[in-house]
């Protein structure tokens, strides 16, 4: 079986994603790995937490990787860490 799972992961990539905000309410936990086709994109992660979650979709997301805000464009890789907050204001 262990061999199976090792199969199938060669064609799939793991995100460590973590929420924040009023994200972590509606998903029930603060960070979560989604798994992810190899080349997918943030526009890829969104469409799937939304479908995941429902209640995304009433937000904007913004997406950080590596201390940068993510455009939907931006290419994902394996065992890359993001973070997945609502917008926010300053004041």
């Amino acid at each position: 079986m262990l061999f199976l799972k090792s199969y199938f992961n060669f064609f799939l990539m793991e995100i460590q994603l973590t929420y924040y905000g009023v994200l972590t309410e509606l998903a029930g936990r603060t960070s979560e790995n989604i798994i992810l086709e190899p080349g997918s994109d943030i526009a890829a992660l969104e469409l799937q937490l939304t479908q995941k979650y429902p209640d995304f979709g009433h937000y904007p997301l913004v997406f950080f990787s590596d201390q940068s805000i993510c455009g939907s464009d931006v290419q994902l890789s394996d065992k890359q860490i993001v973070e997945c907050m609502p917008p926010f204001a300053g004041g």
